[in-house]
């Protein structure tokens, strides 16, 4: 190769080289943006954005705050089936009702069949419940007890009585008062078997006896002032439930005790 064939190539060379230094020098990986910033743009924010601060999935309400199965009324707290009347305040077996008629009458009731009528006939008389009879005593028909709490016994005791032997009694909303005795009386009551102080016509002495051949308006059939009937308070809780004092049998405003028959 001749001389100046060689300062040829030399040049090529040289070119060659100063270009490449050129382009070396041009790439610069801590200045070049283009790809630094794809990187932190897909990667690095990516992480910011998605993975780091992404709370959806942690914190969701859907996921994390829905109280919802736990404190839905429906479910949990919807009073509807204990308070429902006609479950809840059916007396259980062997469960009975008693209440007092809702307007008074004098002692001339048309006897103590009269007061049947009056009790079955009462507005006031529980829903679906059976026929009663009023809690009366008379001198020849009705009667609890012969001796004092029943405690001789006999034909004579519980003559056409209107309360069942060791039976549980409820007033039309469900409240408890007593269960009787094996005689069909009651010896002792949780509450009065009415809300108020109301007079009740009963014939009864405080020891379920009949109180005397004076006491029931002539057997239910007199309403003047001539006669006495005894009677009871319908909120009290001891013998005065049915034995507080004597009334005239004129006194018109006095109610009646009504005994579900079973």
């Amino acid at each position: 190769m001749s001389a100046r064939s060689l300062r040829f190539v030399s040049s090529l060379t040289v070119v060659a080289l100063t270009q490449g230094c050129v382009t070396l020098a041009g790439f610069n990986p801590g200045s070049d943006k283009g790809d630094d910033t794809d990187v932190v743009a897909v990667d690095d924010t990516d992480v910011v954005g998605v993975e780091d601060t992404d709370l959806a999935g942690e914190t969701a309400a859907p996921q994390d705050t829905d109280v919802a199965p736990d404190t839905d009324l429906p479910a949990d707290t919807d009073p509807l089936p204990d308070t429902d009347p006609p479950v809840d305040t059916d007396p259980p077996a062997p469960g009975l009702y008693l209440f007092v008629t809702d307007a008074g009458s004098v002692g001339n009731l048309g006897g103590v069949s009269g007061a049947d009528a009056r009790c079955n006939a009462s507005p006031v008389k529980p829903v679906g419940s059976g026929t009663f009879k009023a809690m009366l005593a008379d001198d020849n028909t009705r009667h609890a007890c012969t001796t004092s709490l029943c405690v001789t016994g006999g034909a004579w005791e519980n003559l056409n009585w209107v309360l069942q032997p060791s039976t549980t009694y409820f007033r039309p909303d469900g409240t408890q008062i007593g269960s009787t005795t094996a005689a069909g009386i009651f010896t002792s009551v949780t509450v009065g078997i009415g809300t108020n102080n109301s007079e009740v016509w009963t014939g009864l002495a405080y020891d379920w006896t009949n109180s005397s051949n004076s006491s029931n308006c002539t057997n239910w059939t007199d309403g003047t002032g001539n006669t006495l009937g005894n009677v009871g308070l319908a909120d009290e809780t001891g013998t005065d439930l049915i034995a507080r004092y004597l009334q005239y049998c004129d006194r018109s405003n006095v109610l009646i005790y009504c005994a579900e028959q079973p």
